[in-house]
């Protein structure tokens, strides 16, 4: 059995935190998990990770230290659950010191993994628990990745803009306002859009070839411009 414990899944460490906060049974074993519907099937990783923090013993039941730490206050409760985690990692900060906090993944899973002798996906879970609980310690910023089952990210989802198209308004001094709405080549290059707006005052007397003449020359230098 490795000397680290790991969550599965890491979210279930957060709410077995959160429920002990609230209300602190005098025994905290798998059956307790199985009714408070905590990591179904997986109770004994979550049970192994608080007691190697010291906050039940060997027997399941809930340790003095523990029961007055989790009835303090947000402040307070933060700073002793961070000696906690200290006291129960000591030689990773023996190592790291004040640094451990904030070490990045990969190297939490190689001092996991060259300590236990461990496995990649054990060496990761390893780490996972770690910077989850120095989340909850307060000593470590949220990341995305951290929420457990596989982090659930608010807009994970990609969307790409589509480009604006560009507007031709043609005003005409008879036959009132004509718009004509077409998609320019260049416009939404680069994550830039462009709106072009033309105003033409047509003689009322003009005739259809100088019409056509106006609407080539704005087409073939303003529109089919590569």
């Amino acid at each position: 059995m490795p000397t680290f414990p790991y969550a599965q899944p890491i979210g279930a460490l957060e709410r077995i935190i959160s429920k002990l906060r609230s209300s602190f049974p005098e025994r905290v074993d798998s059956d307790v998990l199985k009714k408070l519907s905590i990591a179904p099937n997986n109770e004994s990783y979550i049970i192994n990770t608080i007691r190697f923090l010291g906050i039940i013993d060997k027997d399941g039941a809930r340790t003095e230290s523990a029961q007055d730490l989790f009835v303090r206050g947000d402040d307070d409760f933060r700073d002793g659950f961070a000696a906690m985690i200290r006291e129960a990692y000591a030689s990773l900060f023996d190592l790291h010191a004040d640094e451990a906090w904030n070490l990045s993944k990969p190297s939490l899973m190689t001092f996991f993994r060259t300590s236990d002798k461990s496995s990649e996906l054990v060496g990761n879970r390893q780490a996972e628990t770690f910077m989850r609980l120095a989340e909850l310690a307060g000593k470590r910023a949220p990341t995305s990745s951290s929420n457990g089952d596989v982090a659930k990210v608010k807009g994970s989802g990609t969307s790409k803009k589509r480009p604006k198209r560009q507007t031709i308004d043609i005003e005409s001094g008879n036959s009132g306002k004509n718009q004509s709405t077409v998609n320019h080549p260049n416009v939404g290059v680069a994550g830039v859009s462009l709106a072009v707006r033309i105003e033409v005052n047509l003689p009322a007397g003009a005739d259809q070839e100088t019409y056509d003449k106006i609407f080539q020359s704005i087409r073939a230098n303003l529109i089919d411009r590569g």
